[in-house]
């Protein structure tokens, strides 16, 4: 993605609303520009539980290798990365 002046708000959204990443520098970008609104944090938070949980319910009755699995998977590490990164900067901000 472009990060010309770019903030949360008018991050590419899918039709729930959902944050489209298309690759980890995505969610790490995002996960800057959220830091200080909670609400966001939450959300992504929300998104990676919903996500984990949606995957594991399916992964009784399809292959991990079905184009569904795959997209769920992504779609989790993405939301991982993201909240992974905000704790990162969480830890940075509290040691300086």
């Amino acid at each position: 993605m472009e990060e010309n002046n770019r903030d949360f708000v008018n991050w590419p959204r899918t039709m729930n609303g959902d944050p489209v990443f298309i690759n980890s520098q995505d969610a790490r970008s995002y996960a800057n520009l959220i830091i200080n609104n909670h609400d966001e944090c939450f959300r992504i938070l929300r998104l990676r539980a919903e996500t984990l949980f949606e995957y594991k319910a399916l992964s009784f009755n399809y292959d991990p290798e079905r184009p569904v699995m795959r997209c769920l998977a992504s779609k989790n590490e993405f939301y991982k990365e993201c909240l992974d990164e905000i704790g990162r900067i969480c830890v940075r901000n509290k040691a300086m």
